[in-house]
């Protein structure tokens, strides 16, 4: 399905589609000159700022809607229901009449319709792909492009560059595919597998139809139906057949597994061999040292948690009443950290104490007094204790309390107190810790340095870094009929978290972009962009 919504909703309002030869003056070649176009839209009228926050292209431009193109240099523009390519300041057309569709794909490549066909287009507004295609969009994580013909699909590297031809009924990456080893997984409607390496190009049957996160240099496989797990090392290869019930995370070389439901759970090797037989309730991941396992009792039930080594045997008499893995997420999921994992006592019928283990150390690394402790990595931390704040938190309609949470070293030292935020990741340039403050579309992001400096306070719904541009740049999400709503460039800000622009909302719900200093940018009169009363 083609979500049009968020690059269209993001720059203005899009018109229809009706394909007519457009003119514009001052054809000419396009500026040597490099500047970073940024398009952003007030008011549903769009220009375009640079890196530094300066207006390049007005916002009395002729045209109904601005999208960033190569990042640089050029934008596309739509002008009379077609799309143009132009100069960042608009005063010189590079390509016009390119396309009376333009679709948002990976970054720097879009797609174009013509004659009622989808091709593949890049920035400098170079054919890729003709059209050839009946739709065009991406999977994983905007990191590949799939495209339709009739009732097949093929798929095109991020660059757009062909990878298959149209043999598939489906094409997945359930996460990340940088995560999968680059692998993503693939049906035909003879219903054969196949895995496909988005580097290499290598098209390869497979008996699996989906891949976990890999670990340790593996993933657990799953069949389509989701009922049994086998294992694929980085090749693509199944190492283990897919007959399990359940396989959990592969870690220091083995990997814990469980025949049914309820049933008891061991460890193998990474090509099968069972070396702790199945005899504990829960089989959490080794670390270099041991791994933690749950007593199974006589009767069945689960008794407590304990160390465990190599060889299945107790190196400590079980003695935490829950052990999980210790990556903490904000819907209240976790996730391996290798080596890691949270122990909680029970001190109540629903209360508990809860701090960290080391598996590679084989020991308690912080005692269990906290009201939740989790992993961002191996040496920064989440923490709530019993007297911090909680925050109303907003989910499917409903509204809970949840603990605030901070960020601690491996000082055990906090670096941000907990006060508003309920989660905290480190952002993908790897130079900020990111806040949440809830868990639904509206909630709000916002930036720490790693040393627990404030950057950027939670006003916007998602926060992106460009290190490369010296930016952070803070977008809103409007909700609409898609899962996860439209985003609009709502803020500009350096590196350092100084405020280059933003837009603010007037007291008659109208649009106003300032500059660094407060000064009002456009529009100088918002009342006239009032929107009309309900």
């Amino acid at each position: 399905m083609l979500n049009l919504n968020k690059i269209f909703r993001a720059c203005g309002k899009w018109r229809g589609a009706l394909f007519v030869v457009m003119a514009l003056p001052a054809i000419a070649p396009a500026s040597a000159q490099e500047t970073r176009a940024i398009p952003l839209c007030v008011n549903d009228k769009c220009a375009v700022v640079n890196e530094r926050g300066a207006v390049v292209m007005p916002f009395d431009n002729p045209f109904d809607n601005v999208i960033a193109a190569n990042g640089k240099s050029t934008v596309f523009v739509a002008h009379d229901q077609i799309w143009h390519l132009v100069s960042a300041d608009g005063k010189q057309m590079v390509k016009a009449n390119l396309t009376e569709d333009l679709i948002s794909l990976t970054p720097g490549y879009f797609g174009f319709g013509r004659n009622g066909k989808f091709g593949v287009v890049d920035g400098d507004g170079k054919e890729v792909q003709p059209p050839r295609f009946d739709a065009v969009y991406t999977g994983g994580e905007d990191e590949f492009i799939i495209y339709e013909v009739g009732d097949q699909l093929g798929l095109l590297s991020n660059t757009g560059k062909t990878i298959t031809k149209a043999r598939f009924t489906s094409i997945a990456s359930r996460t990340s595919a940088a995560k999968n080893g680059m692998w993503v997984t693939a049906g035909d409607k003879e219903g054969r597998g196949w895995a496909i390496h988005l580097d290499t190009m290598q098209v390869r049957p497979a008996t699996y139809a989906s891949l976990q996160t890999m670990s340790d240099g593996h993933m657990v496989a799953k069949t389509a139906d989701g009922k049994q797990s086998g294992l694929v090392n980085k090749n693509g290869d199944a190492v283990i057949a897919l007959k399990y019930y359940a396989l959990g995370n592969p870690s220091a070389g083995l990997v814990s597994f469980s025949k049914g439901y309820n049933a008891p759970c061991g460890y193998m090797d990474y090509k099968g061999k069972v070396v702790i037989a199945p005899k504990f309730s829960t089989c959490l991941p080794f670390g270099t040292n041991e791994a933690m396992a749950r007593e199974r009792l006589a009767d069945g039930s689960q008794g407590k948690f304990g160390p465990i080594d190599r060889k299945g045997q107790w190196k400590a008499s079980p003695s935490y009443d829950y052990a999980t893995l210790a990556g903490h997420t904000a819907f209240g999921f976790t996730r391996h950290v290798s080596g890691l994992l949270v122990v909680t006592k029970m001190t109540g019928p629903f209360q508990g104490v809860s701090g960290l283990y080391s598996t590679d150390e084989g020991r308690e690394i912080l005692p269990p007094t906290y009201q939740l402790v989790g992993a961002i990595d191996a040496t920064r931390f989440v923490f709530s204790e019993a007297g911090s704040p909680t925050v109303n938190v907003k989910f499917l309609g409903s509204e809970s309390p949840m603990p605030a949470v901070g960020v601690m070293g491996r000082d055990w030292k906090p670096l941000i107190v907990p006060s508003a935020a309920i989660s905290f990741r480190m952002d993908p340039s790897g130079r900020f810790f990111e806040s949440l403050d809830g868990i639904s579309k509206e909630a709000k992001a916002g930036l720490f340095d790693l040393n627990g400096k404030p950057v950027v306070a939670p006003l916007w719904q998602r926060l992106n870094v460009d290190v490369p541009a010296n930016l952070i740049k803070g977008y809103t999400v409007v909700a609409d009929d898609t899962e996860q709503g439209s985003e609009t460039l709502s803020a500009l800000y350096d590196l350092d978290g100084k405020a280059l622009l933003t837009v603010e909302k007037t007291a008659c719900g109208a649009e106003q972009l300032r500059n660094s200093e407060g000064d009002i940018i456009w529009p100088k009169r918002p009342d006239d962009y009032c929107p009309p009363s309900s």
